[in-house]
């Protein structure tokens, strides 16, 4: 059995499942997912659980579970059982923590014949290449959005869409990984390079301050403003409207770092600062994507 502790927003959500799921088809066993220490130990950000939106193979852990309680007899297990782990061997180890970033090849050539326990963010594509047919199955919603997503679904189809996200990232802690805000230059070097590929380029803007974004949009393309500081109820809808545009322009993101990974456009192409070069494998997605390596 793979248990994995859920936290953090969606995209840190879809790389956790992703990597859950991946180990437990790999050893043929089933995932447990931890939905309730993460977010009861969200005081700042009060995150939501949002995986249940989609068509994920998973169960909840039984109520009487220790390791995944929320209160102080939890935090205090998962504490002391994160230091004992540490100090065994990798093979007798049920307590799995992030030790090597951004990818531990440990998770993949182990078979474990114990339950264990992922706590961490587990972000690297690495963990879940073999087993991308099953993720993508698994990240489709249970619930369509409403007809008014369709219908831009549908505009987008029209055009060489492109979707750009803008992130402010202020006061975010350890949720950026020590990243920061992109600058206007370089989503203005994104677009430049967009639009001298496309024929027919239309942004679709998503944000968590619209006014920032649109004060580095100077590059006279057609432009459509999809969120302006919608809240995380959003989030679902929002990334299925995100792939079904051609083209991305990435925030340093896990979230638009998902809308691009989950887009099916076999000729797609992916513009993405140099600081999430390492969420993608050294194969596969990261083929069509470039990185831009400058000021941000």
């Amino acid at each position: 059995m793979v248990i994995a502790r859920v936290f953090g927003g969606l995209g840190n959500q879809l790389f956790i499942y992703a990597a859950a799921r991946s180990l437990a088809l790999r050893n043929s066993t089933d995932l447990v997912l931890d939905i309730r220490s993460g977010f009861k130990e969200d005081r700042l950000f009060h995150r939501e659980y949002l995986l249940d939106r989609f068509n994920i193979e998973s169960r909840q852990p039984h109520p009487d579970s220790l390791l995944t309680r929320p209160d102080a007899t939890g935090r205090t297990l998962r504490a002391v059982t994160r230091r004992v782990n540490r100090l065994l061997p990798w093979p007798w180890r049920f307590h799995l923590t992030e030790e090597v970033l951004p990818f531990d090849s440990r998770l993949l050539s182990q078979h474990f014949r114990h339950p264990v326990y992922l706590d961490g963010y587990w972000q690297s594509e690495e963990y879940f290449t073999d087993y991308e047919r099953e993720i993508k199955r698994d990240f489709t919603l249970t619930v369509p959005p409403h007809g008014d997503a369709h219908l831009l679904a549908i505009e987008m189809a029209k055009s060489d869409s492109i979707a750009i996200h803008y992130r402010t990232l202020v006061g975010m802690g350890n949720d950026t990984r020590g990243l920061s805000r992109l600058s206007a230059k370089y989503y203005q070097h994104c677009i430049r390079t967009l639009k001298g590929l496309l024929k027919h380029p239309h942004l679709y803007c998503f944000s968590d301050n619209a006014n920032g974004l649109e004060e580095a949009i100077t590059e006279g393309v057609t432009c459509t403003m999809v969120k302006r500081d919608r809240p995380d109820s959003y989030a679902c809808e929002d990334l299925w409207l995100m792939l079904h545009c051609k083209h991305h322009i990435i925030a340093n993101s896990t979230f638009s770092w998902w809308g691009a990974w989950l887009c099916d456009n076999p000729t797609k192409l992916v513009m993405a600062p140099a600081t999430v070069r390492s969420l993608s494998s050294a194969h596969g997605s990261s083929s069509t994507w470039q990185y831009v390596s400058m000021e941000n």
